[in-house]
Parts: C-alpha cells; structure tokens; sequence
C-alpha cells in the first residue's frame, strides 16, 4: 500500500512542474540538483555518512534522507573538494525484496506519466542490461531516461540484485528516480566504475 500511495504522490507532484525547463526546478524530498548539502547538514555529517563508492573520487555520494514521505531513501552525489558541497545527482529510492516485476510495473506506471508531463524532453529506453557493479553480470538495470536541452536528465531504472550481491552487500531491488546534471552522467558513463 504505502509503494503505491508512494507512487501516487510521486506522479502528481510531477503535475505542478510541466513547465519546467530546468532540472533544478524539480526535486525529491524537498531536494534539487545545485542546491547545497550543507543546508541539510553539517559538513561532518556530510564528512561522516560520504561513502566513496565509485572508483574515481571525482564524486562521492551519501544517503542524505532516510525514511522520507516517498522514497525508503535518498542519496545524493558531490563533488568532495567543493567547498560549497552542491549536490549534482539527487536519487529518491524505492526497495522492492525480491520483487522486481513489481518494481517494473511501478517504473512503466512513471515513466507513462512523465512521458506525459516532459513533452520536451527527449526520451531514451535503454532496456534492460547487466549492471555496472556487478562485474558477475548477474545483476541487471533497466533504464530510461528523458534528457533536457542542458544534457540534465530525469532517470528511472529498476535494478535486479543477483543473490550474490544481495547476500554480501544487503542490497534490494529498487526502483531508483534521479535527477542528474549531465556532467554527472558523464562521469557515471565514463569513470564511476572503470
């Protein structure tokens, strides 16, 4: 009940943001790209919850809300040398336990209402693939995204965890909206895991 309320109040908090032509006009749990970590917390918290999951340090990332109104959580990515902490990809996320057609479902459900609301916006479905953490390739993401003039980007991407996976690091199936600045993308695309 509470992923489809979740779900629910998702799609229509995109309702008042149709004319939006910026990604820093969106947000997720009162949060937005460009806007300062330190406003949420302390730079030792920020210091203190950083996990430096990728293998460049150009960006780290932290959960920086549990439990929201939505999402399970939210994870946001900085750039650690910035003084300011500005957050360029905020990710709201949804845990679904061994239930990926579920998470599936509640994707195609967004993505047909955000295809509705971003008009402008040009759509890419990359399908389903193996995901990049997983050097196994037994886990798989499924991805779409709809990209701004910038280059910014609204994504959608259900993840399926391989046991493997689940087991040793105590990762779910999830269904995962972000909003990312394009230079940030890049560095998912080209550096994050390499």
């Amino acid at each position: 009940m509470r992923i489809i309320l979740a779900a629910l109040v998702l799609i229509f908090s995109f309702q008042s943001l149709t004319k939006a032509d910026e990604i820093s006009d969106f947000q997720i749990e009162g949060m937005s790209v460009g806007d300062s970590l330190l406003e949420l917390m302390t730079e030792k918290e920020i210091l203190d919850k950083t996990d430096q999951f990728y293998k460049s340090n150009k960006y780290a990332q932290l959960i920086c809300l549990s439990n929201g109104l939505i999402y399970d959580y939210v994870q946001c990515a900085y750039k650690p040398d910035d003084p300011n902490k500005l957050i360029y990809d905020v990710t709201g996320v949804i845990q679904f336990d061994n239930k990926i057609e579920e998470c599936l479902l509640k994707m195609k459900d967004i993505e047909i209402e955000i295809t509705n609301f971003f008009k402008n916006t040009k759509k890419i479905d990359y399908g389903t693939y193996n995901h990049a953490a997983d050097k196994t390739g037994k886990s798989k993401a499924t991805v779409v995204a709809f990209e701004f003039d910038s280059g910014d980007n609204v994504v959608l991407y259900c993840t399926n965890w391989s046991e493997e996976i689940t087991k040793k690091n105590y990762w779910l199936d999830e269904l995962k909206i972000s909003l990312s600045k394009s230079e940030f993308q890049d560095f998912l695309d080209n550096e994050a895991y390499n």
